[in-house]
């Protein structure tokens, strides 16, 4: 079988040896993030800027791949087994299929003073994942109106519900499955910094490493989303699951891995 870049709950238990029901556990009892596929929608880019507290407005795409959606429609979901956003994280370039510049009408329009159009071009765009806003067909350049206003929103349930490659290994550690093996899963902390990261977005290595030290002593999980660090010093980071599978990171090895994924 060819391997994916994500897969359907229901392919989990003959693939992977566990079940939907054991990952929607781990989605319930874990700060951990949750992605949907998405098949052709139009979103706006937006970027913050922090310097003049405003958010950057820089283009429109037409997108298909995964999202993320936010911690607030994540118990929404997990409690009505659906959710409708307006909002949400876009994580792959790979699924731009055009891009163009964003209604001056619809900026003017239907968002406050907070938000300024920037104009960019695709190969402008940094690294993904961009915080995006749900737009329509009508809401798009040269076809917004004045009166036309800004209702769209996307409308997920199980079908489009998925989990990553990047997560699997996550999971069969949570869950103990083949933590006898020798098998590297470097991966799985490297994907717990690129998601702290995409959280702090403004801040360099140092300044992430001294959070996560900080949360970590203050019992605040918020730089601790897969929930595998188990010690954390000034000086290196015990990850894995306890008394199963411990590694230590050192912080040298950390800075360098968020000057790699900043690249």
């Amino acid at each position: 079988m060819i391997e994916k870049n994500y897969y359907r709950l229901p392919e989990l238990k003959d693939r992977f040896g566990f079940t939907e029901y054991d990952y929607l556990y781990l989605c319930e009892n874990y700060n951990i993030p949750i992605r949907f596929y998405i098949h052709h929608q139009y979103f706006l880019l937006t970027e913050p800027d922090n310097e003049n507290r405003k958010t950057n407005v820089i283009g429109a795409i037409n997108y298909k791949g995964l999202i993320e959606v936010n911690s607030i429609d994540k118990s929404s979901f997990l409690k009505d087994s659906k959710v409708e956003v307006s909002r949400c994280f876009l994580m792959d370039k790979n699924g731009e299929l055009s891009f163009e510049s964003s209604s001056d009408i619809l900026i003017n329009n239907c968002f406050d003073e907070r938000y300024v159009q920037k104009y960019s071009s695709l190969a402008e765009l940094k690294s993904f994942p961009y915080y995006a806003i749900v737009i329509g067909e009508e809401n798009r350049n040269l076809i917004q109106q004045e009166n036309t206003p800004l209702i769209a929103s996307l409308k997920l349930n199980f079908k489009n519900f998925v989990i990553t490659k990047e997560d699997i290994e996550w999971c069969k550690l949570m869950l103990e499955i083949d933590l006898t093996n020798d098998k590297p899963r470097e991966h799985i902390i490297h994907n717990q910094i690129k998601q702290i990261m995409c959280d702090n977005p403004t801040f360099g290595g140092s300044a992430l490493y001294r959070k996560v030290h900080d949360n970590f002593i203050n019992e605040n999980d918020s730089t601790d989303p897969y929930s595998l660090f188990l010690e954390v010093t000034i000086d290196e980071i015990v990850w894995g699951k306890a008394g199963k599978y411990e590694k230590t990171l050192t912080k040298r090895t950390f800075l360098n891995l968020v000057s790699k994924f900043k690249k």
